[in-house]
């Protein structure tokens, strides 16, 4: 089994999985380690690292081609396997699940939702982590992120909480089963 959880950022996807990969043992695949990343020097000698961020829909299909490029070994080495992303564009999150159908058995996808005050606080603990560089930057990028969105399939699951916690992961996880339930 495949899941994938779609959402803003902001929104816990991250959270989410990995807690449900913990909890559940399951595979957790990053996709962003599939991402351009560029490194630079500081003048005190600090290193950098930089993920850059795809700005088309092609740059998109491109990272997830590399993903997708993994799935025959991926699905060898791991029966049930959890991953993340925005997927908030149709043509690369559409490609992205219908390349997945031809490796995992199941695929369930799932658009998580969140209230912005929730949004904010995970910000902000993002920011005191060293996640990200500044709140301003990313909910710059969620908004824009928001208004490239393209519209779900009709049915496709979604799953909205406040807060990341066991409890919330559970929920997700009790959904995700009924569907798998569903679907076989």
């Amino acid at each position: 089994m495949l899941i994938i959880l779609g959402g803003f950022l902001g929104s816990g996807r991250k959270i989410l999985s990995r807690k449900i990969a913990e909890r559940h043992g399951l595979y957790f695949y990053t996709i962003a380690d599939k991402k351009l990343h560029s490194f630079s020097v500081a003048k005190d000698g600090a290193i950098h690292e930089r993920i850059q961020r795809a700005k088309t829909d092609d740059m998109r299909m491109r990272i997830y081609g590399r993903a997708i490029a993994e799935f025959p070994r991926l699905r060898k080495m791991y029966p049930d396997v959890i991953l993340e992303d925005v997927f908030h564009r149709a043509r690369p999150r559409e490609y992205f699940i219908a390349e997945a159908q031809k490796y995992f058995d199941n695929v369930i996808f799932v658009w998580i939702e969140s209230d912005e005050a929730s949004v904010a606080d995970r910000l902000a603990l993002m920011k005191k982590k060293g996640l990200i560089d500044s709140i301003e930057t990313s909910l710059h990028r969620r908004r824009r992120s928001m208004e490239n969105f393209e519209e779900l399939k009709p049915g496709t699951l979604s799953f909205y909480h406040t807060k990341s916690d066991d409890r919330a992961a559970e929920r997700l996880w009790d959904l995700i089963m009924k569907h798998a339930g569903d679907s076989e």
